[in-house]
Formats: structure tokens, sequence, C-alpha cells
């Protein structure tokens, strides 16, 4: 999946941005894996991994996502890409199973997305970011 960077993501993250109301310091949030401020936010991040084909028909995630997040986040971090897919494949299998502490598996993709983004940022080296992904 690595049409989905660059100029194409960015105009489809500006599309969630309007539809969600985003914020600079929600974008700063998506980017540095914290997170998500609100419910609204959580769903914005799902329209993130929309733009990219993230979820199957049923709400799951798409067997591509731990290719497409390492490939998203290798633009800057190129030596963080394999711990990132590594990380989301285990985080991916884990929401479908356990709870992390005080996440659980969320109801929806937009608790889904969140959970799985903060479950990267738990299991990736410090300072793995999406900075130059779009």
């Amino acid at each position: 999946n690595d049409w989905c960077y660059g100029p194409y993501l960015k105009q489809e993250m500006d599309a969630c941005v309007a539809t969600y109301g985003a914020t600079q310091a929600d974008l700063f949030d998506l980017l540095y894996l914290n997170p998500a401020r609100n419910f609204q936010m959580k769903c914005f991040r799902a329209c993130a991994f929309n733009a990219c084909r993230g979820f199957n028909l049923d709400g799951s995630f798409a067997e591509h996502v731990p290719y497409t997040l390492a490939f998203s986040v290798s633009r800057i971090n190129a030596e963080r890409g394999i711990a990132v897919r590594e990380a989301a494949k285990y985080c991916i299998k884990a929401l479908r199973s356990i709870s992390f502490g005080h996440l659980r598996r969320g109801s929806n993709v937009c608790e889904d997305s969140d959970y799985l983004l903060q479950c990267l940022g738990m299991n990736t080296p410090p300072g793995t970011n999406f900075v130059g992904a779009f």
C-alpha cells in the first residue's frame, strides 16, 4: 500500500480534518501516537485509516495495515519500519482477543483506530512517529 502517502494522503487528511474539525493539536497527537482527546478525534483517526483502505467490510483492519503503517513511518524513520510492521501485526491480533490494561477492544472502527495507534506507541521504539507521511 505504498501509494497511500505524500500528496494523496495530504489531500485525504485535509478532508478528514474538515469532516471532523481536527486542530493542529489533534494532528500532532495523531503523528506522535498520542491518545485522541475525544470520540470525534478517534473517528478522525479512523478516517485516516479509511483513506488508505484500512478496513475490511466487517470493520476489522485490512491485512495490509501493518505494511502501510510501516511504510508511513519509514518516510523519515526508515530504520523503524520493521519494528512498526511487527508491532502493528501484534496490536491487531491483540485487539481481537485481549486488553492492554486500561485499553479494551473497541466496539467500532473509531475506538479500534485509536487503540491501534496507542498500542503502536507502547510497542515501538521511543520517538516513533508519522512525521513525513503526509
